[in-house]
């Protein structure tokens, strides 16, 4: 099955069976590596099993693979990869042809996962859409990130023009109050001179009597 739409709405855009390479893992917890195991370290289990999985690839960026089709019911995943953390590989395996490795770099121990096609020509399709996949993730991912910055500033500058528009509005108070006390003296200069003229006039008339 070439398309479609898998759960929470995200379209698939590619699924189908491939073979899966067993993985390994440390017992005391030591990171490890290809050599590692090749070399027989201690403390390391080792499973070179190649297990028949069903894979399923969303426009999500997301690669999930189970045990059984998913599509015609409910089947739990048994892993869950989400591509922009991950790169992507031809992997030469020297009894197993047409196989890639996908290296989950975004965990605290990196870890590849080997997949078998069955064929060169599913390889070669598989790893291009996987590639157009993640790079389409990454870009997505870095333009969300872009808008979620640049509205941050938005916000940012609104609440700078708020505050300076509030510090204005405080600064023009005291010329407002300046205004009122100048309207008052004003008043109080017209009194004054209101009075000196009436003084004026008492005596001159004390003077023709």
């Amino acid at each position: 099955m070439e398309n479609g739409t898998g759960g929470g709405g995200a379209n698939i855009l590619r699924s189908g069976w491939m073979q899966k390479k067993g993985g390994s893992k440390s017992l005391d917890g030591r990171k490890w590596t290809p050599e590692s195991l090749s070399m027989g370290v201690k403390g390391i289990l080792h499973r070179h099993n190649w297990s028949r999985r069903f894979f399923v690839l969303d426009d999500t960026g997301r690669l999930r693979y189970y045990k059984s089709d998913p599509l015609g019911g409910r089947v739990p995943s048994l892993g869950d990869l989400q591509l922009q953390d991950c790169s992507l590989r031809k992997y030469e395996h020297p009894k197993s042809p047409y196989c890639f490795a996908i290296k989950l770099v975004g965990e605290e121990r990196p870890r590849e996962l080997i997949i078998r096609a069955d064929s060169e020509e599913d390889r070669e399709s598989w790893m291009k859409e996987l590639r157009y996949v993640a790079t389409r993730r990454r870009i997505s991912d870095a333009l969300r990130e872009a808008a979620s910055e640049r509205q941050k500033r938005e916000e940012q500058e609104k609440a700078l023009r708020r505050s300076s528009s509030k510090e204005e509005e405080e600064a023009v108070r005291p010329g407002r109050a300046s205004r009122s006390l100048s309207l008052t003296s004003a008043e109080m200069l017209t009194i004054m001179a209101r009075e000196d003229i009436c003084e004026e006039d008492e005596e001159e008339e004390e003077d023709d009597e």
